[in-house]
């Protein structure tokens, strides 16, 4: 296993501690109207955190779905990593935008969002040096 590549598993967990960071922060910012219904506090607040683990064991899925195929130094997982770096990526961005229009929690959002997109450009830059594509196969 090459350094690039190394380096490359390392910048993976880190992506996943700055989406889960990013996830928590949304929900302790998260607005109380926004998950209001009609069916009581209890029934919201069962529907928010059945939401948010649902959301953290995908999350955790699709990183372990290419952090440990790529460990294993599988090119498959190295072109999974590529398209949903990049997809997480676009998805920062426009979450970005729309911190910047809706004003509640827009620092500590802003902040999560900004060293994740850091962490997802690093990842991509280091998934495209020649010492990563020489280590698979």
């Amino acid at each position: 296993m090459t350094a690039d590549l190394r380096l490359l598993l390392r910048l993976t967990v880190a992506s996943f501690v700055m989406a889960l960071l990013g996830s928590a922060v949304g929900f302790l910012t998260a607005p109380e109207q926004a998950t209001a219904t009609a069916l009581g506090p209890a029934f919201d607040t069962i529907v928010l955190v059945g939401s948010v683990l649902l959301g953290l064991g995908v999350t955790a899925g699709l990183y372990a779905l290419v952090y440990f195929p790529l460990r294993e130094q599988r090119q498959w997982a190295w072109i999974l990593g590529i398209v949903l770096a990049s997809m997480a990526l676009l998805g920062t961005l426009a979450n970005a935008a729309l911190l910047l229009v809706v004003p509640a929690g827009v620092s500590a959002g802003l902040l999560t969002g900004a060293l994740k997109a850091v962490v997802d450009v690093a990842w991509l830059v280091v998934a495209v040096r020649p010492g990563v594509r020489a280590a698979l196969r």
